[in-house]
């Protein structure tokens, strides 16, 4: 019985991984804090339009360096098990999604290095 329950989550898994899939988007910005904003507002965008979309899961590189890709949204843990909706890098408190999210953190300084995407 236990091999066979582990034959159905083996399957499971494989599964889900046959059913991901990954969208590479280039476009230009100034600089990399600005490639970084667009970042974040196009793959929000894109979840608000297509809800089975994981905005969360955003990268950004420069170039075509895709093995170099960083996060484009900041995703620090919080409390309850929350995570920060912030750009990656933002100054100030972290901050869950969505009007009435979560706040933590102590306000200053930067998360972050803005100089690189």
């Amino acid at each position: 019985m236990l091999a066979a329950l582990a034959e159905q989550l083996r399957c499971a898994i494989h599964d889900e991984h046959d059913r991901r899939y990954t969208l590479h988007l280039d476009f230009d910005a100034d600089d990399p804090a600005k490639a970084r904003e667009s970042a974040v507002a196009l793959a929000t965008g894109l979840g608000i339009l297509r809800p089975e979309v994981e905005t969360y899961s955003a990268r950004l590189s420069f170039g075509s360096r895709w093995t170099d890709a960083r996060p484009a949204f900041c995703m620090a843990d919080g409390p309850r098990g929350a995570f920060c909706a912030h750009a990656a890098g933002h100054d100030g408190w972290h901050a869950e999604g969505g009007v009435d999210g979560m706040r933590w953190g102590d306000g200053h300084g930067a998360r972050g290095d803005e100089t690189t995407p």
